[in-house]
């Protein structure tokens, strides 16, 4: 089940306690051990679920970020080439910070105008 929330997390379908307890339960009717969960709401406990989470500390339950579609376009097998393609442009030429500049899929900067301090060798 812990890989299964992972695979979810990793296609950008994220699983909400209800979801899993309701996967639990149909995993337990699968295998004919269902009785000990509630069989009216077909779902497992509140119980089940906290010591669910106390064995798995991998999994944790977190609010989500706010993300637009044209970032989750954005990464896409093309654009990572592109990221590959810049730093290895970065480890030939070694830009310094002040010569490189970001930019979102709007075109929009998201680099803060103030420069920030860095650490120098």
């Amino acid at each position: 089940m812990v890989q299964r929330i992972k695979d979810m997390e990793g296609m950008l379908f994220g699983f909400i306690p209800k979801r899993l307890r309701k996967l639990a339960y149909q995993l337990a009717k699968a295998n004919y051990t269902h009785q000990r969960f509630n069989s009216e709401k077909e779902e497992a406990g509140m119980e089940w679920y906290h010591c669910f989470m106390s064995q798995h500390p991998d999994v944790s339950l977190r609010m989500p970020e706010a993300t637009s579609s044209a970032h989750v376009q954005g990464f896409n097998p093309v654009a990572v080439g592109r990221i590959f393609i810049c730093w290895r442009l970065q480890e030939k030429f070694h830009f310094t910070p002040d010569r490189i500049s970001n930019c979102d899929e709007a075109g929009i900067t998201t680099v803060p105008n103030k420069l920030q301090k860095l650490f120098q060798s």
